[in-house]
């Protein structure tokens, strides 16, 4: 397995976690590493990446499939394989401060980012 990579984050689509620019550390995952609803993902999908909130997590035929979404979207990502999930955001560094998503308050948070977003867009103006 690769080693963590330091990346900055752009487009708006994770705020307000991560906005354009934010240094965030994503460690590689093996095939077999179990996902959890709230994690944050690199993808690949089609020729790009995305960073995005697991929201789902369901098997079809067989195989584990992932739907993402952007905290600042309203709507999910199309499903993808389990294949395509390439690594997990573990630390984000925004301001001089770190937050470690892979400690317990963190996954706690992302489990209920990934649950209550939907919720509260409904009460977002178009």
């Amino acid at each position: 397995m690769g080693r963590p990579l330091r990346v900055r984050a752009l487009g708006a689509s994770m705020r307000p976690l991560l906005r354009s620019g934010t240094l965030v550390r994503i460690s590689p995952l093996s095939i077999d590493e179990p996902l959890h609803v709230g994690d944050v993902v690199l993808s690949s999908v089609g020729p790009g990446l995305i960073l995005h909130r697991i929201v789902g997590l369901h098997v079809d035929r067989g195989s584990l499939v992932v739907t993402t979404r952007g905290d600042g979207r309203r709507a999910a990502d199309a499903p993808v394989p389990r294949a395509s999930v390439l690594g997990r955001v573990d630390e984000v560094e925004r301001a001089g401060w770190r937050f470690k998503l892979d400690r317990p308050e963190w996954r706690v948070a992302g489990y209920l980012a990934a649950r209550l977003l939907p919720y509260l867009w409904r009460f977002r103006k178009a």
